[in-house]
């Protein structure tokens, strides 16, 4: 059996992030009877998305009973969301920004429907009721908003957020099943502190449930947390782990703020006290300059070469802050085989052996005689890997090469391929096959590592 972790979105979290998507709930109700609802309707014939529907174009039952829409209208915004009876916009222009839409070749929107139960409202109250539909969905707006960047590589890859889709995917392997985390972005990126335990919450029960309900495709989930709330992130992590999470899932930077910081340390005292895993999915975006003269990064060099080299990054600062020895039963799990580390043997062995040597104002000779180990022993005999290398044979054989064959474990990025789904996964089980390896040495890649970090058995 093998077992990928992969990031899967909640489908849940759409009441949450207001990404445009097929209406299956609403994602606001109050007692004065008021909902709305994220619609995209697409033309069959283009592919393209409807933009000049309006209320009238819809019928909606609720237990039998037909409902009033009050309002259907494209828009721009929210702050562009109108009450009943004011003019509506015929078409999008093709040049305008709009919210992001799952539609290939589609001009990215939002179409928001207002439905109002008008018994329910008292006379002369129509106005104070629409007032309060907009305020929610300017709050929605204010969390999520229109994420650029990854935001939009998440938003255009339907596996991600499309269950049904994610279940094709996994069907097409035999004897495969997947281990679901979140994928991007931070939350830290679009929610404020104050509401990121209620998010983190409703990611990590939607994966409970999920896999409870799913257990052959589905048979375990990693925790989210979000090093900008680390007390709450402390309490949903003991939290989600007592109900079932295989460990909890962090990123490289928190904002920009390396892990080392001291007010993330509470966060290490727990994982370390729990003993469960902290995946450590590398972060970065275009804000991150290549050039210390420019403003952002480009040709998505953040995501290409940064990624790799933030993960090298977190695992130096955690190293020389001493948070590996002061908690040593942390087991971090680094996403893509490490990123950087593995081609990096010569200068994090016997380079850093002479770490200090070239520093003039700080004793580092000091400080790594201070370190229980040597530095490369961190890098490669203290973490867990896994075999997600984007389909790169010369990668998957440096990683394997570099690291002990008992702390790699398959995974293949699913679904960033080009497939946006099965490419991965069928490009890393390819390579591994090929590699002559004796069958216990591939089962425990496959699955084997990974039930043995874990504590459970997941393969039949």
């Amino acid at each position: 059996m093998r077992l990928l972790p992969a990031g899967i979105a909640v489908l849940a979290l759409s009441a949450v992030t207001g990404a445009a998507q097929a209406p299956q709930q609403p994602v606001f109700r109050a007692g004065i009877e008021i909902l709305t609802v994220d619609v995209t309707a697409i033309d069959n014939n283009t592919g393209r998305q409807v933009v000049d529907l309006t209320a009238t174009d819809f019928i909606v039952e609720v237990d039998g009973n037909v409902r009033t829409v009050a309002s259907a209208e494209y828009v721009r915004s929210v702050d562009h969301l109108r009450v009943v009876g004011a003019p509506r916009k015929a078409a999008a222009a093709p040049d305008e920004t709009f919210f992001s839409s799952n539609a290939k070749g589609a001009p990215s929107g939002r179409l928001i429907v207002l439905l109002v139960d008008q018994g329910n409202i008292r006379t002369g109250a129509a106005r104070s009721v629409m007032n309060s539909a907009k305020k929610f969905v300017d709050t929605l707006s204010d969390v999520a908003g229109d994420h650029p960047d990854i935001g939009k590589r998440v938003r255009n890859i339907p596996a991600i957020y499309d269950l049904d889709v994610r279940k094709k995917v996994v069907d097409s392997f035999s004897d495969y099943a997947q281990i679901l985390s979140y994928p991007m972005p931070p939350l830290e990126h679009f929610a404020r502190p104050d509401r990121i335990e209620a998010m983190l919450k409703i990611i990590n029960d939607g994966f409970a449930e999920l896999c409870a309900k799913e257990k052959d495709r589905f048979p375990g989930w990693v925790a989210q947390a979000s090093l900008a709330a680390p007390d709450a992130s402390v309490r949903e992590s003991e939290r989600a782990i007592k109900n079932g999470a295989l460990g909890v899932q962090i990123y490289t930077n928190v904002n920009g703020k390396p892990l080392d910081r001291p007010e993330y340390e509470a966060f290490f005292a727990a994982m370390n006290r729990l003993g469960k895993p902290i995946w450590l999915h590398p972060s970065r975006t275009a804000a991150h300059a290549d050039y210390m003269d420019e403003n952002k990064s480009l040709y998505e060099i953040w995501w290409a070469l940064g990624w790799p080299y933030e993960t090298a990054l977190t695992m130096a600062r955690l190293v020389f802050s001493r948070t590996l020895d002061k908690y040593p039963n942390l087991k971090f799990i680094l996403h893509h085989f490490g990123g950087i580390i593995p081609m990096l043997e010569g200068r994090l062995g016997p380079g850093w052996d002479q770490l200090g040597t070239r520093t003039s104002d700080t004793d580092y000779v000091a400080l790594k005689n201070s370190l229980r180990k040597r530095p490369l022993d961190y890098f490669q005999k203290d973490v867990w890997v896994d075999t997600a290398t984007f389909g790169g044979r010369g990668a998957m054989l440096c990683g394997l090469a570099f690291y002990p064959h008992e702390r790699a474990m398959f995974a293949s990025d699913c679904p960033f391929d080009p497939e946006k789904g099965p490419g991965y996964i069928r490009e890393t089980i390819k390579i591994l096959d090929s590699l002559g390896m004796a069958k216990d040495k591939l089962d425990a890649i496959y699955h084997g590592n990974f039930e043995t970090l874990t504590g459970q058995k997941f393969a039949k």
